[in-house]
């Protein structure tokens, strides 16, 4: 089997007034249910519909979503909170692609890079907006 190296990006630090970090506990309540598949376009794949699963969650760490067509093709999609500098929140993903068709369709990816970074701000200007000051 085949296995890509991460596609990995890490938003700017989430600045919060208070000393604990942000956390994932205000995303809507589908995107928290464990076992529970999701649906989603992005501008850099047109025409198509991803539906991971969620396979983990913690409220103030984590969440991975993962993408099952084994042996075919398996991503995994990682989102990270952890506790920054001065009370901050450095928020990162991680996508790991692997599975039998990665070699013939890797080329064809998108990069994900403009997709994390806009997650990365959309997630920054929501924990600021719900920031008490």
């Amino acid at each position: 089997m085949t296995q890509a190296a991460p596609r990995s990006t890490s938003g700017s630090p989430i600045n919060r007034r208070v000393a604990e970090p942000a956390s994932f506990a205000g995303l809507q309540p589908s995107l928290r249910v464990l076992g529970e598949r999701i649906s989603f376009k992005v501008p850099e794949a047109p025409g198509q519909t991803f539906s991971p699963t969620v396979v983990a969650f913690d409220d103030s760490t984590s969440m991975v979503w993962r993408l099952n067509r084994w042996p075919l093709l398996v991503s995994e999609r990682t989102y990270r909170l952890s506790v920054g500098p001065h009370g901050s929140t450095e928020f990162t993903i991680d996508e790991v692609f692997q599975g039998l068709l990665l070699p013939l369709i890797a080329k064809s990816l998108p990069d994900f890079g403009a997709m994390f970074e806009r997650t990365a701000t959309d997630l920054k200007a929501t924990a600021e907006a719900a920031t008490p000051t």
